[in-house]
């Protein structure tokens, strides 16, 4: 997937899908562990924040702004197309994404 990071003003972002031009939003109303996050319309409610916090070298850990949650996947193996949650930090590279810079045309 393609997302585009969004800056606030807050110096955190909206992530969006350019495909589908939705955001990912928690399935519930409830920010907390392993609520499953799932793509919802930018307008339909205020959308999520989400700060990157650098785990290594290219690598990002994505957080919830105003939690300690994570984005994860819901595989421990990191199977591709996996559910993602949001999990309290966890030691080893589960929660650390790496991002690739495109320029994609449509």
């Amino acid at each position: 997937m393609t997302w585009q990071f969004q800056p606030t003003p807050a110096g955190a972002y909206i992530l969006k899908n350019l495909l589908s031009g939705k955001t990912l939003q928690p399935q519930n109303s409830d920010a907390k562990p392993g609520t499953a996050l799932e793509e919802r319309p930018l307008n339909d409610q205020k959308p999520q924040e989400y700060e990157l916090l650098v785990a290594d070298k290219d690598r990002y850990r994505v957080r919830l702004k105003g939690t300690d949650l994570y984005l994860t996947p819901s595989d421990a193996r990191g199977t591709t197309n996996s559910a993602i949650t949001l999990q309290p930090e966890q030691p080893g590279d589960l929660q650390e994404w790496t991002l690739i810079e495109q320029h994609p045309t449509m």
